[in-house]
């Protein structure tokens, strides 16, 4: 269960520079203190949430829950509740809340509900109240070096869409989708200890919420999910974002762009 924030979000410094960077006007924050009808209609009636959270060394993760409407349910108007199976052994989000975090209260989580056929979606934001996990066998991993060439292979190969979540310090978090062609995401380099990938930016909703956390904050977890398999891949790492020339020299006739190093990776 997790407790949205009821406290009106003013814009953030790295909110208010991407917009100076990209000279765009000043504009009112659309968040609203608690869920709205759009956002209740969206949760009730998903079979989907995309959800972030930050791990004990601060490094943001994202994952994708969900199978089934109505798995995801508000109990109020600043509380949602969340049943669901998840992958115990892979998925970071298990770790870090549910497993590492002894049942401890308040930390960060944010989410996005979405519908993929109209693109509708709807943030959520607040932090955690409890939680708990029935497992059936040791699932701790070691996800510092997993795999990093055949998991950029497959990214660059095949999936068209990312989840990624961001954080601005520790004062709040921000979870979105990215889209594109097979391959919107290129692999720019592939060493062992630092494999880097970047992909476009487009212009969106002009609120750069997540441009603007990685202003901020550096890092940021992202999640790929392959619908037709079930698989995912989970990366989390250092990010740059790049404005005009400097994104047309690495993504030629981009615009905006976000550079990844990655520090830490699992495929589930």
């Amino acid at each position: 269960m997790a407790s949205l924030l009821t406290d009106t979000l003013p814009w953030h410094d790295g909110e208010i520079q991407m917009r100076s960077l990209l000279r765009i006007p000043p504009i009112i924050n659309p968040t609203v203190p608690s869920l709205s009808y759009g956002a209740t209609y969206l949760l009730l009636n998903s079979p989907l949430l995309a959800i972030g959270a930050v791990d004990r060394e601060g490094r943001p993760w994202s994952t994708l829950w969900g199978g089934e409407v109505g798995f995801a349910k508000p109990t109020s108007q600043s509380k949602i509740e969340i049943r669901t199976p998840v992958d115990s052994k892979h998925d970071p989000l298990a770790d870090i809340l549910l497993h590492n975090s002894s049942g401890e209260s308040g930390q960060l989580v944010s989410g996005l509900v979405v519908d993929l056929a109209t693109r509708k979606r709807a943030k959520l934001f607040g932090r955690k109240i409890t939680g708990s996990i029935q497992v059936d066998e040791e699932n701790h991993i070691d996800s510092s070096r997993v795999g990093f060439a055949h998991l950029l292979v497959q990214i660059e190969a095949s999936l068209d869409t990312l989840f990624i979540s961001s954080r601005h310090g520790d004062v709040d978090m921000d979870t979105n989708i990215r889209g594109g062609p097979p391959g919107f995401v290129r692999v720019i380099s592939n060493e062992p200890n630092g494999a880097v990938f970047a992909y476009p930016e487009y212009s969106g909703n002009r609120l750069y919420q997540t441009l603007g956390n990685l202003q901020t904050t550096p890092l940021a977890g992202f999640v790929f999910p392959d619908f037709e398999t079930g698989d995912a891949l989970y990366v989390t790492g250092q990010t740059e974002v790049l404005v005009g020339k400097e994104a047309a020299a690495l993504l030629p006739r981009s615009n905006l762009a976000v550079k990844v190093t990655v520090t830490a990776a699992r495929k589930g």
